[in-house]
């Protein structure tokens, strides 16, 4: 099968070219986003995903979009699949359902469905959440039920995170043909390192938001702090910022956030003596996500500490992203 593949740099050139003697308004048509509306989790739940995924990141990368201030009026349903799928939960508002959606991914997640039935998960998509305009696929290995009948086909557009040997040869062709045939993106060799990241970037796309800015930074004792900083323009209305690392055994706050104008502070997360930034925080066991709101134009201040470390004396990785949302016209 056909596969997408980046261009060389003259093709881009050219294209570019192309794009460039195009009227502004067909331009703006073709590159216009459409905030996805309702999203269909496809979660592996095979019994090989014990090894893969121990800590459970697919289910904590699910409670952050959960727990995403811009996904309440999101629809979201969730399917584990192995040797056949199940329900995990009907499609429902992510507002009114987070908590009852967090419970039943803890409930059945855990790795106890014998192999791995592609068949199976995307027929009982089309039945469950049928109005889906987005499907989130995870897997850590290859259809291994007969066949595939490609029964993905004709939906909407798939976005596959390909862990472990999943990503390698046949199985890695047939995770990235599943993206390019429906329009949608692959991400191979996620890993329990940088699942929340990616959750994020796709969070980020699925809401017609610019990339987050990421930055990485390393810990190796408790009490370490790191500072990050990045610069907001006027037209910035609100951030998005989630710090992510890998073990459960690990916590990184966020103890302040500044933002710092021509030598001063202008806003603040503590004091009140600038405008105090309005801040919505949740925390999970491998992240930290933070709304931040009444923002100032000047530069962001981040302050990062280890409350816990896994392995103190150990290089901790910790991923910082902070996704803006840029005000609309009026």
């Amino acid at each position: 099968m056909k596969l997408f593949r980046f261009l060389p740099v003259p093709a881009v050139l050219a294209a570019v070219a192309l794009i460039a003697v195009i009227p502004a308004s067909s331009a703006s048509a073709a590159v216009a986003c459409q905030p996805v509306t309702n999203v269909a989790v496809i979660l592996d739940d095979s019994g090989s995903m014990s090894g893969t995924d121990p800590g459970l990141q697919r289910v904590n990368g699910i409670k952050l979009l959960l727990n995403k201030s811009a996904n309440g009026k999101l629809t979201m349903s969730a399917l584990e699949f192995g040797s056949d799928a199940k329900q995990i939960f009907a499609p429902g508002l992510i507002g009114l359902q987070r908590a009852q959606m967090a419970a039943a991914l803890d409930a059945a997640v855990m790795a106890d469905d014998g192999s791995t039935n592609y068949n199976d998960a995307f027929e009982l998509r089309k039945v469950q959440n049928a109005p889906a305009n987005r499907i989130l696929f995870l897997t850590d290995g290859g259809h291994n039920a007969g066949l595939f009948a490609n029964n993905h086909l004709g939906g909407p557009p798939v976005d596959v995170i390909g862990f472990g040997t999943s990503t390698i040869g046949e199985d890695g062709t047939r995770l990235a043909d599943i993206a390019a045939s429906t329009g949608g993106t692959y991400y191979p060799q996620v890993d329990n390192s940088n699942l929340p990241a990616v959750m994020n970037a796709i969070d980020a796309k699925w809401n017609c938001l610019a990339p987050p800015v990421e930055f990485k930074d390393t810990f190796t004792k408790v009490g370490e702090v790191k500072t990050r900083s990045l610069s907001v323009s006027r037209t910035t209305s609100a951030a998005d910022i989630v710090v992510s690392w890998a073990a459960p055994t690990t916590a990184i706050d966020v103890t302040k956030i500044s933002i710092v104008s021509g030598g001063r502070t202008v806003a603040i997360s503590k004091r009140k003596k600038a405008t105090k930034l309005k801040i919505k925080r949740v925390a999970g066991t491998t992240f930290l996500s933070l709304n931040v709101k009444r923002i100032k134009r000047g530069k962001m201040k981040i302050k990062l500490r280890a409350k816990a470390l896994a392995a103190p004396g150990l290089p901790t990785q910790v991923t910082t992203q902070v996704t803006k949302t840029i005000r609309k016209k009026k």
